[in-house]
């Protein structure tokens, strides 16, 4: 008897030590792909396919995610050169000489017509001073004092900085992603001196003077009732830490309206308050607690909850990075690719919000329900730590959220669209790394705002700003609302109709 306890005893402790070693192994393997392997996660559904056991039937017309390549796509046509530069960009035409033999008898020959031969000329940026000159007059009877105009508002009193300049700097650090140190470095180089410091404050009060425009941007994108929300991490300095803290950037994005993003030094459901405070409607993220945190403070507020809608890249990301520890990993890929099948061909045909959810109740549901059923089947089936039970464990904590856009024609399957809108500020936090103080994130943020959508929207950013800067002076917090990418490009646009 105590030999068979002993012997259950040790099969019990092998079983135990096999898990380990799979999970620990599966953690070597994850570890080295994180390494070593593609960071892509485009796969071929037809691998997968093959790879399941258990099948009857492969059916591989219908997947047309990643296909072989049979024969090399077509080369598209170059365009030429006057096709790929604007119709109103400025011309200097030069004359050529003409031929030797034509020069020495031009009695002999007609002109039959011209040959073009188009080059793009650049002039490097050009500084110049603009010095405005204020008569001053006085009395003949010499009995009053000197008048002189008045100068107009100035957005920074007593600066050399132009709206044009300001623009510029604002231009090249927050769209081109050169920090104001390399910026300096550039303008030394045609003997302009501009300390980083002195850019530095000048690009905090321009924060300041655009957040009016700001606030009004933030009404404009919660009025859809849907925004994607995602946050980033940025370092800022704290003066007397001897190191730079950690802080978040977080964006709010309602699709082909615009982006904002604000500035905390944490990442707490306490930051989401002042933007979501007085926003009904639908809010789209990953699978970070605090937006559930968040829906349930606005309960205990006697607020009605936000309707959570979660994210499918992400589920399918776990996934991805469980299909070589399990089957059921390869099969539930197989589906959600079948899902974004269907979400790409609805973009593509640019279907309406109501044809979308019309699609998606007759052919997503299905295959939702069929995940479902997948997932049901295997939960205890796996380890919670393996990477399979932990794709199949956070799937099921979010499936309320994750079926929300099946009913909402609106909401996306995914939140890569504000996800993408964070790629800007990675590229740019490579370049200058933090943020000066922890009051400037904010003012950092307000100027993102503005720019990304202004990209959006198809506007020059550079041209938005100097039009901008040069008008906020004469204008109240109360008419800046015209301001707004949207309300400025409309308005050019109907300036164009009447010219």
């Amino acid at each position: 008897m105590k030999v068979n306890k002993k012997i259950a005893y040790l099969e019990k402790v092998i079983k135990q030590k096999d898990q380990d070693i799979k999970l620990l192994t599966d953690k070597i393997d994850f570890l080295l792909q994180q390494m070593f392997g593609k960071k892509s996660e485009i796969i071929n559904s037809a691998q997968l396919l093959f790879a399941l056991e258990g099948l009857d039937h492969i059916d591989l017309d219908d997947d047309d995610d990643t296909p072989p390549p049979t024969t090399p796509k077509p080369r598209k046509k170059r365009k030429s050169a006057k096709e790929r530069l604007p119709d109103d960009l400025p011309e200097v035409r030069e004359y050529v000489d003409d031929p030797d033999e034509v020069k020495a008898d031009p009695s002999a020959y007609n002109c039959i017509g011209e040959e073009e031969t188009v080059k793009l000329e650049v002039t490097p940026a050009r500084f110049f001073k603009k010095i405005k000159v204020r008569r001053k007059f006085v009395k003949k009877d010499g009995k009053s004092a000197p008048v002189a105009s008045q100068l107009p508002p100035q957005l920074i009193e007593k600066s050399i900085a132009s709206p044009s300049l300001l623009a510029y700097i604002a231009d090249l650090k927050y769209v081109n992603h050169i920090p104001l140190f390399r910026q300096e470095q550039m303008f030394s180089r045609q003997g302009i001196e501009i300390s980083r410091k002195r850019m530095s404050e000048w690009m905090f009060q321009v924060g300041n003077s655009l957040n009016p425009i700001c606030e009004f941007l933030k009404q404009e994108i919660k009025e859809y009732g849907y925004l994607q929300i995602d946050e980033t991490t940025t370092k800022y300095i704290v003066p007397g830490k001897g190191k730079a803290m950690q802080g978040y950037l977080w964006a709010y994005h309602s699709i082909g309206i615009g982006v904002v993003y604000e500035w905390h030094p944490g990442r707490s459901a306490e930051c989401l308050t002042e933007m979501l405070n007085n926003f009904d409607g639908v809010m789209q993220t990953d699978g970070y607690e605090a937006y559930s945190t968040y829906n349930k403070r606005r309960v205990c507020k006697k607020q009605d909850e936000l309707i959570h809608s979660a994210c499918w890249a992400h589920v399918r990301r776990k996934f991805f990075e469980a299909q070589n520890d399990s089957n059921l990993a390869k099969r539930v890929l197989l589906k959600i690719n079948e899902m974004y099948r269907i979400e790409r061909k609805l973009r593509e045909e640019e279907k309406s919000n109501d044809e979308r959810l019309q699609v998606r109740q007759e052919s997503t549901v299905k295959i939702i329900k069929e995940i479902k059923k997948l997932l049901d089947g295997s939960v205890e089936s796996h380890l919670p730590q393996g990477l399979t039970g932990k794709a199949i464990r956070y799937t099921l904590k979010l499936w309320d959220k994750l079926i929300v856009f099946l009913d909402d024609g609106r909401v996306e399957i995914d939140n890569n669209l504000v996800e993408n809108k964070m790629r800007p500020l990675a590229i740019g936090r490579k370049n200058w790394l933090f943020f000066g103080s922890k009051d400037s994130g904010q003012q950092s943020a307000v100027i993102y705002s503005l720019v990304e959508t202004c990209k959006m929207l198809g506007i020059n950013p550079q041209e938005y700003l100097l039009d901008v800067l040069q008008r906020l002076p004469s204008m109240t917090n109360q008419n800046v609302e015209q301001l707004t990418p949207s309300r400025w490009l409309a308005e050019r646009e109907q300036q164009k109709i009447a010219s």
